[in-house]
């Protein structure tokens, strides 16, 4: 998480989890640094599984393969085939919100859903997009669905 040398522009960062929501940003950032001629950096985040009982061990540096097959279908939805140069697409493993607004401090965007996988359905936002608003280090824009 550096932030960009001088010759560097910042990206536009966004967050996303392969629903529908999060797909709907992924199309308004890519808009958005098409427009700024900046680099769209994509992230969807992986947690370990819940555990119930003992312990599980989670190798950071292997994500889950319904994770990087949502990351892929996210991508082709939005992108086609062929992804531009400009965008990078990363796999990375922490609390969604924890990391979009630490990697926030090294973009000039924030794009996020407004709702993603939660599964509940209201007028409020949810709490990955509230926490991003509330403690992200750059603008943050929330993308209703």
């Amino acid at each position: 998480m550096t932030a960009p040398g001088p010759d560097e522009q910042a990206p536009v960062l966004v967050g996303i989890d392969g629903s529908a929501g999060s797909r709907a940003a992924l199309r308004a950032a890519a808009r958005i640094a098409q427009a700024l001629d900046a680099p769209l950096e994509v992230l969807m985040l992986w947690e370990g599984p819940p555990l119930y009982e003992g312990w599980d061990v989670v190798d950071p540096d292997r994500p889950p393969e319904g994770s990087v097959r949502l990351l892929r279908e996210s991508l082709a939805e939005v992108f086609g085939e062929r992804l531009p140069a400009t965008v990078r697409a990363r796999l990375v493993h922490g609390r969604p919100a924890e990391r979009l607004v630490a990697e926030s401090g090294r973009a000039q965007l924030l794009v996020v859903g407004r709702r993603g996988h939660s599964g509940l359905r209201s007028a409020a936002p949810g709490s990955v997009s509230t926490a991003c608003v509330g403690h992200a280090r750059c603008p943050v824009m929330v993308v209703k669905h």
